[in-house]
């Protein structure tokens, strides 16, 4: 059984060139969408919506997921719909207001609106723009090709659909220009200042202090981590609690971060779910499984900056 839980958003971003003000944001936004579908499938070309949410590493990479839908119509006037769930690789050019940027990645296609859905595996990329309002507020326009790695059902050849998108992200943390080191004197100059009688600029040491030591310096820093705890399942023999292990990624901003996690869980004996078959009928229990898989990503927020941290988040999971 596969089961497809999609909850929010998450994407990572990049940094401008030159003064690198967005270095280690967030970027939250919304999108709408126009998409041609290849012939092979018979669906109009429709518009639609999304959402992204992103992280910028530095000023030339980033990393992003994003998620769309949109409901086409076959030639028989029968409506579907169509969802899109991809994670990106970014890499950023451009200057402080303007920033272009290019973009490829991972996209798994879901089509149909009940069971049973075709799903595809596709590959994608895009070029776009991003045109900032101040610091905070942008305007993306994006064009991009995705490209399924099998052919759909009782088709021939794989398919090929383009997509182009317009919407405004929002910038959250970061900013400000980046620090700058000062270079080390040599010592052949810090004897003379010294033999001349002056006083050289003390030797500066890079701090790197961790959050879990000060309570506060965890800025822009990324952290690994384990976890363990149970599931509660409800499936026809009941509620279940199973045990779940799983290991999760932390990149921190400021105030917020971005969170991403793997987590399995061993059913302790196999489960059963009754799901309604294509043709209608109901057959009790049809449908037997005992391991449980979720990746999940999202933005976190931490208010306050303790050694106990509260946070809060939203996000999306693959279940």
């Amino acid at each position: 059984m596969r089961v497809l839980t999609v909850v929010g958003l998450a994407l990572v971003g990049s940094a401008t060139a030159l003064q690198a003000q967005h270095s280690h944001q967030l970027e939250v936004g919304g999108f709408g969408t126009y998409t041609h579908y290849d012939p092979i499938r018979g669906m109009n070309a429709q518009a639609g919506g999304g959402a992204r949410l992103g992280y910028f590493l530095n000023e030339y990479f980033g990393l992003e997921v994003t998620f769309d839908m949109a409901s086409p119509f076959f030639p028989t006037g029968t409506g579907t719909a169509v969802a899109q769930g991809s994670g990106n690789l970014i890499i950023n050019s451009g200057g402080e207001h303007n920033i272009l940027y290019v973009l490829g990645g991972y996209t798994r296609y879901r089509e149909g609106g009940y069971t049973p859905y075709v799903w595809l595996n596709e590959a994608h990329g895009a070029i776009g723009d991003r045109i900032f309002f101040g610091n905070h507020v942008a305007l993306r326009l994006e064009g991009g090709v995705y490209y399924s790695l099998t052919a759909p059902p009782l088709a021939t050849k794989k398919m090929l659909n383009y997509q182009g998108s317009a919407g405004l992200s929002f910038f959250l943390g970061g900013g400000g220009r980046e620090r700058r080191e000062r270079p080390e004197i040599s010592k052949q100059t810090r004897d003379s200042i010294i033999a001349a009688g002056g006083t050289p600029p003390p030797v500066e040491k890079p701090s790197r202090q961790r959050f879990v030591e000060t309570g506060a310096n965890w800025a822009h820093q990324w952290f690994w981590g384990g976890q363990a705890g149970v599931m509660l399942l409800k499936t026809d023999e009941g509620t279940s609690a199973e045990p779940t292990f799983g290991g999760h990624w932390l990149i921190t901003g400021k105030k917020t971060a971005l969170y991403v996690a793997y987590e399995q869980v061993f059913s302790l004996s196999d489960r059963h779910a009754t799901i309604l078959e294509p043709n209608g009928t109901i057959e009790p229990s049809n449908v037997s499984f005992k391991n449980v898989r979720r990746i999940m990503m999202g933005a976190v927020a931490f208010p306050a900056q303790r050694q106990i941290q509260p946070f809060a988040g939203a996000g999306f999971a693959i279940m």
